[in-house]
């Protein structure tokens, strides 16, 4: 099994172009994606709750490059009592959201440090069908700016009430 039990000797391999990063991801996280940091690569071993591993996937993809990898260590941790606490939940997210078939609209704050324009794209490549729109806001966007949430909101609820009477009349 190639380096298991070596990480230092497969990490040296990559010279400068790898660097651990080593404490919670609950703190760690957040501070690279305000501060800007890209990546090609990043491995996870962080908490086994779903919750908590889907909110390090979406902190760790709105830093990830284009054609970015997330590793995610002990995806299938039988662990948790509950099938719904385990890590591959929050993993798979991404599929369930690729997977939607009902009308989403995905409301994005402006000035956001949490829910990144790169989440947005990945979001679009996910499903294509969810509707993503952005208001001048951060991430509480009914909070910091209720008339912008409430003028994202309308247009597709009204959208959702036509489809609804087209329906109807066919």
């Amino acid at each position: 099994a190639g380096n298991v039990g070596q990480p230092r000797a497969a990490i040296a391999a990559f010279g400068d172009r790898v660097e651990k990063i080593k404490g919670s991801s609950t703190e760690i996280l957040p501070d690279l994606g305000i501060s800007g940091r890209r990546f090609d690569l990043a491995y996870i071993d962080g908490s086994h709750v779903a919750a908590d591993v889907y909110r390090d996937g979406v902190l760790v993809w709105s830093m990830l490059d284009r054609g970015g990898i997330a590793v995610f260590d002990d995806y299938e941790w039988p662990m948790m009592d509950a099938p719904e606490q385990r890590p591959k939940l929050g993993v798979d997210m991404w599929q369930a959201l690729a997977e939607l078939r009902s009308p989403t609209l995905a409301i994005r704050g402006a000035r956001s440090d949490i829910f990144a324009p790169e989440t947005v794209e990945r979001l679009k490549a996910a499903n294509p069908r969810i509707r993503v729109t952005e208001v001048d806001a951060g991430h509480n966007v009914a909070g910091d700016n209720l008339a912008g949430f409430l003028a994202a909101v309308r247009p597709f609820l009204a959208s959702l009430e036509e489809k609804s009477h087209e329906h109807a009349r066919s």
